[in-house]
C-alpha cells in the first residue's frame, strides 16, 4: 500500500516536506526508504543501498508473516515483491534508484548483527574524517 501511495505526486510532495523537516534532523538521523538518498537527502554525508536476492527477501517476508499468524505461499510473496519492485523502480515520482555515491550492501547472506556492525563502523569513520562529533547508540 505504501508503495502505491508513494507514486501519487501530491502525497509524495507532502511526505518529502515532512521528511526533510523531520525533528532532530539537524543532529543527524537514520532514515529508511526507497528514495531517501536520491530525493529526500541527495546530499547526505553517507548513503547506503541495502538489497537482497528476491528469493531471500521472499523467504524473510514469509517468516515475518508467519510470526503475525498470516500464511501465504512463497510464490505469492515473490510475485508481490516483484510487482512492488517494478512499480517502485518505474514510477515517475521518487523512483527507487541506487545513487552512484551510495554504499551498496547485498545482505542476502550477511547476518543482521554483522551488517549493523559494519554500517556503524563506516558511519563512525566517515564522521571522524569530517571532524564531526557523533554519538551512535550501540544497542542496534
Amino acid at each position: 500500500m505504501a508503495s502505491r501511495l508513494a507514486g501519487c505526486d501530491r502525497i509524495r510532495q507532502e511526505l518529502i516536506l515532512f521528511q526533510r523537516n523531520f525533528p532532530n534532523i539537524k543532529n543527524g538521523a537514520v532514515l529508511d526508504g526507497r528514495d531517501i538518498g536520491s530525493v529526500i537527502f541527495p546530499n547526505a554525508y553517507i548513503k547506503f543501498f541495502i538489497t537482497a536476492d528476491l528469493s531471500v527477501r521472499a523467504q524473510r517476508r514469509k517468516v515475518d508473516y508467519k510470526k503475525m499468524g498470516q500464511y501465504y505461499s512463497l510464490k505469492d510473496i515473490t510475485d508481490k515483491l516483484k510487482e512492488r519492485d517494478k512499480r517502485d523502480q518505474t514510477r515517475k515520482v521518487s523512483p527507487l534508484i541506487c545513487m552512484p555515491d551510495a554504499i551498496v550492501y547485498d545482505n542476502s547472506e550477511i547476518p543482521l548483527k554483522r551488517l549493523n556492525k559494519e554500517i556503524i563502523e563506516i558511519v563512525e569513520k566517515k564522521y571522524k574524517s569530517l571532524n564531526l562529533d557523533i554519538n551512535i547508540k550501540k544497542s542496534v
